[in-house]
């Protein structure tokens, strides 16, 4: 029989697992979110590249993305930021997502022009939590997340530090030993996987094995499968196996 410390830590730690797994979707597409979470006890929070919600998330946390560094982006950023974490908002958020990909050639930002930005755009609000730019996997984003944080000299605030990794379904070693080296590298700061996937289709059977890694990996905090849209976790407009296997498996 459990002992009444033993039982307390086995909740927190199970409070903590269902707290992780969010969803992605595009804005204004809002209806998918219902659907990817419906029977879903374990998903906590969508975003969707953009500082505004796009509609109803269904209960879900909202979380705020400053997704790059474009004039029209950084002009709503503050008044969009605080909406979402307004007490008035269902669930608003605690947590803001920093710039997606500025490694990649879309977004496209130095680490000294993020650590620029980010002073003076994430650091004025003390009322939520911040999460780096996101970078893509592998050596060369980790690269620009180190030279980010050097850039910023101790003058950015950022809580959590976020990746991505997308690759075969075969390769979950390859994963987690990606995901193992962001947390050694960038610890105390727990690690967002905010995008992975797999390149050669949603295998339901490598989704709950990654599901299994991430929930289990206390240095990761929050994970979220690419993506909640048909062809992925949806087939049309309901869940397909993959959207089923990524809303009911559990760690």
């Amino acid at each position: 029989m459990l002992s009444s410390l033993a039982l307390a830590v086995a909740l927190l730690s199970g409070l903590a697992n269902a707290q992780k797994k969010g969803i992605i979707y595009t804005s204004g597409q809002n209806s998918n979110v219902q659907v990817c979470s419906s029977g879903c006890t374990n998903i906590n929070w969508a975003y969707d590249y953009s500082s505004k919600p796009g509609g109803s998330t269904y209960g879900l946390e909202f979380v705020p993305m400053l997704y790059n560094a474009k004039s029209a982006t950084l002009s709503t950023w503050a008044s969009d930021a605080m909406a979402a974490v307004s007490t008035a908002t269902p669930k608003g958020s605690k947590y803001v997502l920093g710039f997606n990909e500025p490694d990649g050639t879309q977004n496209s930002i130095s680490p000294q022009q993020a650590a620029t930005l980010w002073q003076q755009y994430m650091n004025q609000r003390t009322n939520y939590k911040k999460v780096s730019p996101a970078v893509q996997g592998g050596s060369n984003g980790l690269t620009w997340l180190s030279n980010f944080l050097n850039a910023c000299a101790g003058n950015c605030i950022v809580d959590y530090v976020a990746v991505h990794w997308h690759g075969v379904s075969t390769d979950i070693a390859g994963l987690q030993k990606f995901v193992d080296q962001a947390v050694s590298q960038f610890s105390p700061r727990p690690v967002w996987v905010t995008e992975f996937g797999f390149t050669d289709g949603n295998n339901a059977t490598a989704i709950a094995a990654a599901i299994r890694y991430l929930g289990g990996n206390h240095g990761v905090f929050r994970y979220a499968y690419f993506e909640c849209a048909n062809g992925y976790l949806l087939s049309g407009t309901a869940q397909s196996a993959a959207g089923r296997t990524y809303c009911t498996t559990t760690f």
